[in-house]
């Protein structure tokens, strides 16, 4: 390999990127970004270029195409990479991360309201994941000096059948939020299993609480409606007011609900039940 040469390559094959001294050293052209240019503008179904699958989104699929591209797993064969380059491709991936994030959401939300999307039932850790999901935030929970626990209150089943990718979903929503919107004190999140009265079946309930800002009634009454946000998400500048939305409707498909109990300056607690198979 010739120093100093670079060349990043999408894994469906198309180059992104290649320096002059990676041109010499393999000797073909940049194709990455011809090959981007002829897809957009003319919309034609290039084979390598993962961009095809972004062209029926709409007028702004250049943006998002370009926001795909960042956050895909790159292929890098270099020999030497500076500094600036990699901080450039880490803010490239972050970018893509948050608009997979966005895209995902949007075609989830089109999904539960056309009615395509179902629960997929499987036998999983319950225990496990919980603590998974905790252990994912301890970083970011440590670096604001939060406390962070999971309590189990009284027996909770060791294997339980419910769609295990939606539960994961809307915990990791929860959590995230009340980590993101928590400056001092600490997030708890305690699990419990429920029993309605008669017959009704066993429910798992889990709540996630924090010492947050709190929020006021009348944010409560739209928390849960689409592309809404309380004053303090606004402030972060972060985030759809889709994530909430979102988690509710998968509690619902699962026989479920997410509430939320809160009053401003006392922080607040959303309650995730669901009804396991």
């Amino acid at each position: 390999m010739i120093s100093g040469a670079m060349q990043i390559v999408d894994p469906g094959g198309c180059i992104l990127y290649q320096n002059p001294a990676m041109e010499r050293a393999v000797g073909r052209p940049v194709l990455g970004r011809k090959c981007w240019e002829t897809c957009v503008d003319d919309q034609q179904q290039c084979e390598l270029c993962p961009l095809k699958h972004l062209l029926p989104i709409g007028e702004t699929k250049t943006i998002e195409a370009s926001g795909m591209l960042g956050g895909r797993s790159f292929e890098i064969h270099h020999a030497t990479l500076p500094g600036p380059v990699l901080d450039k491709l880490r803010i490239i991936g972050r970018s893509g991360d948050n608009l997979l994030t966005i895209l995902n959401d949007i075609l989830d939300l089109a999904k539960i309201e056309a009615g395509r999307m179902d629960v997929q039932a499987e036998d999983f850790r319950c225990l496990g994941m919980l603590e998974e999901i905790v252990q994912l935030f301890r970083q970011p929970a440590e670096l604001k000096q939060l406390s962070l626990a999971l309590v189990k209150s009284g027996e909770i089943p060791q294997i339980v059948r419910a769609d295990a990718q939606k539960i994961r979903r809307v915990l990791i929503n929860l959590l995230g939020n009340a980590i993101k919107f928590t400056q001092t004190g600490g997030v708890e999140m305690t699990a419990m299993t429920v029993t309605g009265d008669g017959d009704q079946p066993l429910r798992l309930r889990v709540a996630v609480k924090d010492s947050g800002p709190g929020i006021s009634p009348e944010e409560i009454n739209r928390l849960f409606h689409k592309f809404e946000q309380t004053s303090a998400g606004r402030a972060s500048q972060s985030g759809t007011g889709l994530g909430l939305a979102i988690s509710q409707q998968y509690a619902r498909l699962m026989n479920g609900n997410v509430t939320v109990e809160s009053q401003v300056g006392h922080g607040a607690t959303f309650v995730f039940e669901v009804l396991p198979r």
